[in-house]
C-alpha cells in the first residue's frame, strides 16, 4: 500500500525538520482539534510502518549526497555536453562546479546611480546648471546646459 498524498505531506513536513506535530498540522485539517488530538494523531502517524520507512529511506537517499558526489556528477555532464557539441549545457555545468567547489564566488553588483541634475557654483556666485532628462538622454546622448542669476557676494543679482 502506497502514501496517501496528505502522509507525503506529513512525511514531506518531518523531512524539513518539523516535529511531529507541526507536520501534522501541515498535512491535515486541525481546525477544532485540542493539541493533545493533533499529537496523538501525530504519533500514530510516526509508528505507521509505512511512513516510518519512507522517511527513512528518504533520510538515507539525502545522506548519499555529498558535496564529491555532486560534483562528480557534474563533472561526468560537463563531460558529455562537451562530447555532444552542447556549449552551453557544458558552460552551466561547468559554472556549476564553480561555484559548488567555492572557487568561483558570486558578487553582488553595485546599484546604479541616476544623476539628473549637477549644479556647480562659480566663485563669482554663478550659478551653473546641467539638467538632462534621463529618458532622453537614452535615447539622444546630451545634456542640456543653462546659465541661471546668481547672488553676487555684494547681495545683487547678476544677470548673464
Amino acid at each position: 500500500m502506497s502514501l496517501t498524498p496528505k502522509q507525503h505531506i506529513f512525511c514531506d513536513g518531518i523531512l524539513s525538520g518539523l516535529n511531529q506535530s507541526d507536520a501534522y498540522r501541515e498535512a491535515y485539517n486541525v481546525d477544532g482539534m485540542m493539541p493533545a488530538t493533533i499529537h496523538n494523531e501525530a504519533f500514530k502517524l510516526m509508528a505507521n510502518p509505512e511512513i516510518a520507512t519512507s522517511i527513512e529511506a528518504s533520510r538515507q537517499h539525502r545522506r548519499v549526497w555529498t558535496l564529491a558526489r555532486i560534483l562528480e556528477e557534474a563533472d561526468r555532464n560537463l563531460q558529455g555536453a562537451q562530447e555532444s557539441g552542447q556549449w552551453a549545457s557544458a558552460n552551466g555545468a561547468l559554472a556549476f562546479i564553480g561555484k559548488a567547489s567555492g572557487t568561483i564566488v558570486d558578487r553582488p553588483t553595485p546599484e546604479t546611480v541616476s544623476i539628473t541634475r549637477v549644479t556647480v557654483v562659480l566663485d563669482s556666485g554663478v550659478d551653473l546648471s546641467l539638467n538632462s532628462n534621463v529618458a532622453a538622454s537614452l535615447a539622444e546622448p546630451s545634456v542640456e546646459a543653462s546659465l541661471e542669476a546668481g547672488i553676487e557676494p555684494d547681495g545683487t543679482t547678476a544677470s548673464y
